[in-house]
């Protein structure tokens, strides 16, 4: 269990991982060690433009409400969301890129049969004052 996860006072990781195979253990040690690390860093990411937005909403107060963010895209598009949708939207994002980076790591590691071997995860990321 990670406290203070994403750099979120109020929010915990937990994760079981079950490996399977002659190299399952080594699998799983391996995407306890990283996956948690990946997925903090996706939500530190996304914490820092959020800081970033906030900052511009309250410069341009009068054309928003508190509970929306602007995003503005590379294509220099901007839109309004849902503060809520859009932690829920951010989060599931994160996770799936997480999960995503883990097996092109594991499929890269030349000392671990990865065809025979594996881990079943099952994780959660929990904000306290959520419920």
């Amino acid at each position: 269990m990670f406290q203070n996860f994403g750099s979120m006072e109020d929010t915990v990781f937990c994760g079981v991982f079950d490996g399977h195979g002659p190299y399952g253990h080594v699998i799983a040690k391996r995407v306890w060690d990283l996956l948690p690390l990946k997925l903090g860093s996706h939500l530190e990411s996304y914490l820092s433009c959020e800081e970033v937005l906030k900052e511009i909403s309250l410069n341009i107060a009068d054309r928003m409400t508190s509970d929306s963010l602007v995003q503005i895209s590379a294509n220099g598009e901007s839109q309004v969301y849902n503060k809520d949708q859009d932690t829920v939207q951010m989060l599931l994002t994160s996770i799936v890129k997480a999960y995503r980076f883990m097996d092109k790591e594991l499929k890269m590691q030349v000392d671990v049969d990865c065809f025979c071997s594996g881990t079943t995860a099952v994780t959660m990321v929990k904000q306290m004052g959520c419920d």
